[in-house]
């Protein structure tokens, strides 16, 4: 079950928070709303790192660079898209999500996870 959202507010930029345990490590989302673009960072689990990062041009057209041996763009590629059709703005999202040893039913479990934190942080 993912966290409750925590927001920050400046003038001009506005960060929300929100972090999920999946097999008992966290995953945190954080995403930074500017007045002219959206930044999203996900990482967590064994190990934070940056597996695979996705952009979206003012175009909502998506490029990406997934890192050798990861799968993170899976996660990043949905992120961008939703936050890009919402917002339609350029958009960068970053993630990174390591478990030793993951199996399926764990891989799919992280995806249900970060769906919920999609859903809690765009509606929440």
């Amino acid at each position: 079950m993912a966290g409750n959202v925590n927001t920050i507010k400046s003038q001009s930029i506005c960060t929300k928070f929100i972090t999920t345990v999946v097999q008992g490590k966290e995953i945190t989302a954080q995403l930074s709303l500017m007045e002219e673009g959206i930044d999203l960072l996900i990482t967590g689990g064994d190990k934070s790192h940056i597996g695979a990062v996705e952009i979206a041009n003012p175009d909502g057209e998506l490029f990406c660079v997934n890192f050798p041996t990861h799968k993170d763009d899976v996660i990043a590629g949905k992120w961008c898209r939703e936050l890009w059709n919402r917002y339609k703005v350029q958009t960068v999202v970053s993630v990174g999500i390591h478990y030793d040893a993951a199996t399926r039913e764990l891989i799919k479990e992280i995806l249900n996870e970060t769906d919920k934190m999609m859903e809690e942080l765009l509606n929440g």
